[in-house]
Formats: structure tokens, sequence, C-alpha cells
């Protein structure tokens, strides 16, 4: 069994899809844990626990279709809206 088959095997066995990794993902679970009432952007996520706002949009929206948060737009006076994301 070559190194690359068992990577994969393993990304099947966790039920995570490619580009979410489990510890990653436990940090942004119990920040919402700690604090339920909660809402953060994908930048104040990301700076809270030292990952760019890319990847924690991507992590937020994969919470978002399991169920574990809620999104929601906030319309400011300029600029795009924002999403927040909360615990459901």
């Amino acid at each position: 069994m070559s190194l690359f088959n068992f990577q994969a095997k393993t990304e099947q066995l966790d039920g995570l899809p490619k580009g979410i990794d489990e510890l990653t993902l436990i940090k942004i679970q119990e920040i919402y844990h700690h604090e339920p009432q909660a809402a953060y952007t994908a930048e104040l996520l990301g700076q809270a626990i030292g990952i760019s706002k890319t990847t924690a949009r991507r992590y937020l929206e994969y919470c978002v279709a399991s169920g574990f948060l809620e999104a929601c737009i906030q319309h400011g006076r300029v600029g795009r809206p924002e999403r927040l994301y909360q615990k459901r």
C-alpha cells in the first residue's frame, strides 16, 4: 500500500470532505460552544484562530451545510454586505 492510498482511506474514514481538517473544525466548534450567542464573520473567526479569511469561510460554510451554524446577511452603510455565522 502506498502512502497516497493510506491518506485517501484515512480521509474517507473521517467522513470529512477534502480541504476540511478535523483539528481546525474542532477549534471552530469549540469557539461556538464556549460562546453560543456569538456571531462571527469569516475575517473575525480567522483572526481568532490564526487562519486566513478564505479558509475560515470554507469551514464556516461547511458548518452551515452540516447544520451546526446558520448564516445571515448584515448590511452596512457602505460596501458589500457581510455574512455573520452563528450557532443554530
